[in-house]
């Protein structure tokens, strides 16, 4: 393509950018189409570097990622992947670099630390980027004693079970502080005296970003929230099941894994029904969370027992109508939404009363509605949950 340069192989690592001292005035894409961890890691380390020496950076990223990665230093520019795809964009562009497969094979994630991944294929050595958090307006006042907690991830081999979430939520509230739930509306989480679930009052990352800044701790899955919190330079705890602490967290000094590694090795596998992975973290236990949590909270009670204290609604969930017999997704789906299992043909259920319907009635594909939205997804849990997430984000 006259004009431009494609600096990538979706196989090797990158050798096509200019030499930095080359680099003043060029016009470079970063494209990632991959989770906000992912684009934090590769796009946020890389923009900085690339716009100290005279580049203008644009990410090309999914569309509800567009404006929280325009708060990163370097990045002047974000564009939707979808509309980056047409020739009169991408020609705009003098080059392109393209993460597709820099953490991930087909079904297990790369062996490595996600940063030099992430520099191997761009071919320039980097670190983490930073968060312009100053332009945000935080979206709770948020005071020295607020936690944030994440408590899911899209790998459903890294997701705690969230009565254990719940229960250290309210340990922390009897510490004396405040817990603020990040994510989208479709992830657990509640709203009681002194809990708030972020998501109710606004799903826009970028203030989340802002609140999660202003925070004194971060307690959270091995996901895109615990790469904000490590960017952000807010210590936290990290929950590990199928990857390797050193690979994921090494570059944030202040984030502290969590793991019982004793019991088996991580697979880094991506199904979402790794037997391995749900064994070590079943393995970890509230106590093991609640003492890595005291050097944070010196008032908190590792001991501490959720019936002798005053317990508001356990979840404020989406709720989801499945029609069909696809049950081996019901418990999955139950862990996110309120389920309600029914029929096309059922005249008792109204499709109406519910925020999401997951038709599995035909065929190898879901037919997925939200709200006045319909699309197919493959019959795989991992990619449902995906797939509903990323429209309540548009």
């Amino acid at each position: 393509m006259e004009g431009f340069s494609m600096s990538n192989s979706t196989d090797e690592p990158l050798s096509g950018l200019p030499p930095l001292a080359e680099m003043k005035g060029k016009k470079i894409a970063l494209k990632l189409t991959g989770g906000v961890g992912d684009v934090v890691i590769a796009i946020g380390g890389l923009a900085p570097v690339l716009a100290e020496a005279g580049a203008e950076v644009t990410a090309i990223v999914k569309g509800h990622q567009t404006k929280l990665i325009t708060r990163m230093k370097g990045v002047a520019h974000a564009i939707e992947t979808q509309k980056f795809n047409t020739p009169q964009i991408r020609n705009k562009f003098d080059h392109l670099v393209e993460y597709s497969h820099v953490f991930n094979e087909r079904r297990s994630l790369r062996a490595g630390s996600y940063y030099e991944r992430a520099s191997e294929r761009a071919g320039i050595s980097h670190g983490p980027g930073e968060f312009e958090v100053k332009r945000l307006k935080p979206l709770v006042k948020c005071l020295n004693c607020t936690v944030a907690i994440h408590p899911t991830a899209s790998n459903p081999n890294r997701v705690w079970d969230f009565d254990n979430w719940k229960k250290v939520a309210y340990a922390i509230r009897e510490a004396g502080c405040d817990v603020v739930w990040l994510g989208t509306k479709d992830e657990p989480g509640f709203s009681d005296d002194r809990i708030t679930k972020l998501s109710d009052v606004d799903e826009d990352m970028s203030k989340q970003v802002a609140t999660l800044a202003r925070c004194s701790l971060f307690l959270g899955s091995d996901s895109g929230f615990a790469h904000l919190a490590g960017v952000l330079g807010v210590p936290g705890l990290v929950l590990f099941s199928n990857t390797w602490p050193a690979d994921v967290i090494g570059e944030y000094p202040l984030l502290v894994p969590v793991h019982r590694f004793g019991a088996g090795r991580p697979t880094r596998a991506l199904a979402h029904d790794c037997e391995t992975s749900h064994m070590l973290l079943k393995a970890i236990t509230v106590q093991q969370v609640l003492e890595a949590a005291e050097p944070f909270i010196p008032s908190i009670d590792p001991q501490f027992d959720i019936r002798s204290t005053q317990v508001g609604p356990v979840s404020m969930k989406r709720t989801l109508l499945l029609l069909g017999d696809r049950c081996e997704f019901v418990r999955k789906l139950r862990e996110v939404y309120d389920v309600t299992e029914g029929s096309e043909f059922d005249s008792t259920v109204n499709p109406a009363d519910f925020d999401i319907v997951l038709d599995a009635t035909t065929g190898t594909t879901f037919g997925l509605i939200v709200g006045s939205r319909d699309v197919k997804v493959v019959a795989n849990i991992s990619t449902v949950t995906r797939a509903i997430r990323e429209i309540l984000m548009e």
